[in-house]
């Protein structure tokens, strides 16, 4: 089973590069910012 991150950035192309370098070995998820991201968290761990 593969890890997961999390990849929060406000530029797309940031994002997306991420995205490809770490989905070879990671469950990618993303958040475009930081607002995204702790409502992502907040409702995966309630």
């Amino acid at each position: 089973m593969k890890r997961k991150v999390l990849i929060v950035d406000d530029t797309q192309l940031n994002r997306l590069v991420l995205m490809q370098i770490l989905t070879p070995k990671y469950d990618v998820v993303v958040a475009c910012n930081g607002q995204e991201a702790l409502e992502m968290l907040k409702d995966r761990y309630q």
